[in-house]
């Protein structure tokens, strides 16, 4: 199992999330686009998992998820990895980041004394929308992304965490929902 705990993205922020998608479509030369359905707010990847962990990765993800009480996020503007000219990843800001990184500090903390080590880089949450083939220059996608930047695709209040399994296919990472953990409080 490759596992994976995100925030899941409802419906009508997902629409609207892919409708932003199509407004840039037009504009940005070899992109592979995530699919609405794929659409989702990332907190921790594990990684490769044997299955007679998930067991164990499942409780401590439910003892962490119960410590948190829920929260309000929204999703609004745009960003982007690599430079203006050759932009690597497109994504969506997320609001507030403070729940979504605390919640991730203290769930690599539980999943550390299995071994599993927290990523370098800190956790920056966003939404993954499309990813730029490497060297295509792709400024008009940045700009049009600037023309856009006040543009909101919606808020909405997280009640739960969702374990994925993910899997690498043509069309990119399919996630396939495990489980969900409720936020306490």
């Amino acid at each position: 199992m490759n596992i994976s705990l995100a925030v899941t993205i409802p419906e009508e922020v997902k629409y609207n999330l892919a409708a932003g998608i199509q407004r840039l479509k037009p504009v940005t030369l070899e992109t592979l686009w995530v699919e609405r359905d794929q659409l989702q707010l990332p907190i921790v990847t594990i990684g490769e998992i044997a299955p007679a962990f998930y067991p164990h990765i499942a409780e401590v993800t439910n003892e962490i998820c119960e410590q948190f009480a829920a929260f309000t996020l929204s999703i609004f503007g745009y960003g982007f990895l690599g430079t203006k000219r050759f932009p690597h990843q497109l994504w969506a800001a997320v609001t507030p980041a403070e729940p979504l990184v605390a919640m991730h500090n203290e769930l690599w903390k539980a999943v550390a004394k299995f071994g599993f080590k927290k990523p370098e880089s800190p956790l920056t949450p966003h939404v993954l929308l499309g990813i730029c083939k490497t060297g295509i220059r792709n400024l008009s996608a940045v700009e049009a992304m600037d023309a856009d930047e006040n543009c909101e695709f919606g808020t909405w209040d997280v009640k739960r965490v969702t374990l994925y399994d993910c899997k690498t296919s043509k069309r990119g990472k399919v996630y396939r929902r495990v489980n969900q953990f409720p936020l306490g409080g």
